[in-house]
């Protein structure tokens, strides 16, 4: 019985070891896809990273600093960053228009998040569309 056992902790330490990332060394590659639904204007891509258990708001914080991608927020006390304009393009509350906040999985289901860019935790080859749309 302690032979199983001793077997049983060393799968366990090797399967632990090969399946969790480094914290400091590891990224999650994600694109981001920015559309507008409004004027079906062309739509622009961004490869981009988060890092080890990071929020995608880091991801584009990270974006916004090293390419042509740039967006504005507000800080919700309660629910974190509010996305208000993608690359100039602001929401209205007047027009009833948004930044809408999908995710395209990697085996091409896509779903409407449920959280807000500062929750949202990218998995590998997410792709974010940030979709500019009315309600």
């Amino acid at each position: 019985m302690a032979i199983h056992f001793s077997l049983s902790l060393l799968l366990l330490l090797v399967l632990c070891t090969v399946t969790f990332q480094s914290p400091h060394t590891s990224h999650t590659n994600i694109t981001i896809v920015v559309t507008n639904s409004v004027t079906s204007g062309p739509s622009r891509t961004y490869s981009a990273y988060a890092v080890y258990r990071g929020s995608l708001f880091g991801a584009m914080k990270r974006l916004q600093q090293s390419d042509d991608f740039e967006f504005t927020y507000s800080e919700h006390p309660d629910y974190g960053p509010f996305v208000e304009s993608v690359n100039g393009l602001a929401g209205d509350f007047s027009q009833r228009t948004y930044w809408q906040l999908k995710i395209r999985k990697p085996d091409g289901t896509i779903i409407l998040a449920d959280v807000g860019v500062g929750c949202y935790l990218p998995t590998f080859n997410d792709e974010i569309i940030l979709n500019f749309t009315t309600y």
